[in-house]
């Protein structure tokens, strides 16, 4: 359950983004501020930390050997 939280909102910030980079409307409506700049700033941390984790993981996964977590 978390995971599909955490995943949607990953998602859900990258089509905001593409919506963000491609519509003027909604960037004026962020610069007038308000509730939309807030979300922005949310979207914009969610987007930021999901990269991160992104990131973090692709060089646990390069440098971490998968048996060490094993009990034997």
């Amino acid at each position: 359950m978390l995971k599909r939280i955490v995943y949607g909102s990953f998602f859900i910030s990258i089509f905001y983004f593409i919506s963000y980079f491609f519509s003027s409307e909604l960037r004026a409506l962020i610069s007038n501020g308000g509730f939309w700049s807030y979300l922005h700033v949310l979207m914009s941390s969610i987007l930021t930390l999901g990269i991160f984790i992104i990131v973090v993981l692709f060089f646990r996964y390069l440098f971490v050997d998968p048996e060490q977590n094993q009990k034997k």
